[in-house]
């Protein structure tokens, strides 16, 4: 037997007879010793029994770790293997720390859009981020710019400022902004006393000035401002900042599926109608009075890469280098928005229309999808299609009067949190 070593404490002599290179059989030991020193390994024993061992804090000892393993099969043994790096323990029945609650958050999909540019409200450069404004005199572009360009891989959205809107009027903005669904961030307890904070990470490359990210509830009537300065050292090359913000206890935030439960916006500009203070504040505020007008800037581009949000249950206040991301980001990506190719469904004339064909989608969508028609219909013996959207999978209107016609369709799976 190994020195310095007992495999089994057990009052049974012969079970213990070596600790650190001591005999404590009666020959070598008196009686009484060894009788005290087998009871004093029975005591050891008991406690590395789950029910009673504990470890406790060093300076603190009411703060103890207990092990349960009655759960385990008779006659198992189970080995946890630890990895060699240091880090926190998550619990199936915790916040999760580690998973980033953004879907695409490296800007590799855009199903809708590719890498074509647009100028439309609303419009996605990449999955489930969008560029949204208000605005009397100034036109904006949005694209994603394919090539893995951010320093830790992956692609990046980018606005420019086409044409200025030097004089902002209240109620106008313009935001990059990403919808979380209320199934993705149900954890973080938001709008209760345990609300838990959270971290985000953002790679920028800005022009020079002080802007703002803003965080909302899916009614806008709770929202959270913070601010981040570009230096003119900085101005235009690729940065990266963290945010600690802490969870809201008071806002009613929701977590069901197909809903939004936080919305979260990068904010180029915005007029006074949205303009409050930092930290949480009733109202739909994304930003605050002297933050720098970027929708002003002619030429201006703000390009978004590398982002991340993750619980902070510790309140840390930094992001961390370990992050569990989505398996198949695109999978991920498909519940809220996905293209299908042209597909010939076949009707009949006779009221009701009854379909005859079906669209079938890869993943299970977070809102029911809305099916349109394709421009160029195929239709029998000449006739015309006169609806322009399949509602349900149905034609809502139609001129024709008799027989059987092809209708080639695209199905778009329009179930975009909003």
């Amino acid at each position: 037997m190994a020195k310095n070593s007992v495999p089994e404490w057990d009052e049974t002599q012969t079970n213990n007879t070596d600790i650190g290179g001591t005999n404590i059989d009666e020959g070598c030991a008196s009686s009484g010793m060894n009788d005290a020193v087998r009871k004093i390994m029975a005591q050891l024993k008991a406690f590395f029994k789950s029910s009673v061992f504990r470890l406790w804090d060093g300076t603190d000892n009411t703060k103890r770790l207990a092990f349960d393993l009655s759960s385990l099969t008779t006659g198992t043994t189970r080995t946890l293997k630890v990895q060699d790096r240091s880090g926190t323990i998550a619990m199936s029945d915790s916040t999760d720390t580690r998973r980033n609650r953004l879907v695409n958050h490296d800007k590799l999909v855009s199903q809708e859009n590719g890498q074509t540019a647009g100028t439309t409200n609303g419009r996605y450069p990449s999955d489930q981020n969008a560029m949204y404004f208000v605005s009397s005199a100034g036109t904006f572009t949005g694209v994603n710019v394919a090539g893995r360009t951010s320093p830790k891989g992956g692609n990046r959205d980018r606005i420019t400022i086409t044409t200025a809107d030097t004089s902002l009027a209240a109620g106008e903005f313009l935001t990059y902004t990403q919808n979380i669904e209320g199934s993705n961030v149900a954890d973080l307890k938001w709008g209760t006393a345990d609300a838990v904070p959270v971290v985000l990470r953002r790679g920028f490359n800005f022009p020079e000035g002080t802007w703002t990210v803003a965080f909302h509830n899916s009614a806008a009537n709770r929202s959270y401002v913070t601010t981040f300065t570009v230096s003119s050292a900085e101005a235009n090359t690729d940065i990266v900042r963290e945010f600690a913000i802490p969870g809201d206890t008071i806002g009613t935030w929701l977590t069901a599926d197909g809903v939004i439960g936080i919305t979260m916006d990068v904010v180029i500009g915005a007029g006074s109608t949205f303009q409050g203070v930092a930290g949480w504040q009733a109202g739909n505020i994304l930003t605050v009075a002297g933050a720098s007008n970027g929708m002003a800037m002619s030429g201006a581009v703000f390009e978004f890469f590398d982002e991340g949000l993750r619980a902070d249950p510790d309140a840390t206040g930094v992001y961390g280098q370990y992050e569990v991301g989505e398996v198949d980001p695109v999978y991920r990506s498909e519940r809220y928005w996905e293209v299908q190719s042209a597909i010939t469904l076949f009707t009949y004339s006779d009221a009701p229309i009854v379909q005859v064909g079906s669209v079938q989608f890869k993943v299970r969508k977070c809102k029911p999808p809305i099916v349109s028609k394709v421009a160029g219909i195929i239709s029998n013996g000449g006739y015309s299609v006169g609806s322009a959207t399949i509602d349900g999978f149905r034609l809502s209107s139609d001129s024709v009067s008799g027989g059987v016609r092809e209708i080639d369709l695209i199905a778009s799976s329009n179930a975009r949190l909003s």
